[in-house]
């Protein structure tokens, strides 16, 4: 039987290595985990775009309109997990304020920034 992958059983090559790995992963993890945490995936994919915390006001000049989240991906819910700290500044949102870095301290080492009280654009 000749083994080499050619360009026309490419797509059985695929479709067998595809039914293996579903057989061996069916026998370590059970098919209905896999299932209702594929659909808990896309639930969760659909509920975050209407969630009320995650609304903002469209950026559009003239429009009032709130405008949700967008999910690209049904893996949203796994890279939320990952997420350690978040740094903000809310205070630029209306007013055009910036936040300058000034100075920074680590275990007795400092660090300067731009001391500077004139605001740049």
């Amino acid at each position: 039987m000749n083994h080499d992958i050619t360009e026309e059983n490419v797509d059985s090559v695929t479709i067998f290595a595809f039914v293996s790995l579903f057989l061996v992963l069916t026998r370590l993890v059970p098919l209905d985990v896999i299932v209702s945490t594929e659909l808990s995936k896309v639930w969760f994919s659909s509920v975050i775009p209407n969630d009320a915390t995650m609304m903002k006001i469209d950026p559009v000049p003239g429009s009032a309109k709130l405008v949700g989240c967008r999910v690209n991906s049904t893996q949203i819910v796994e890279e939320l997990g990952c997420i350690d700290h978040i740094f903000s500044d809310k205070t630029g949102t209306l007013t055009k304020n910036e936040l300058v870095f000034r100075k920074f301290a680590i275990a007795g080492q400092s660090f300067v920034g731009d001391t500077t009280d004139e605001i740049r654009t």
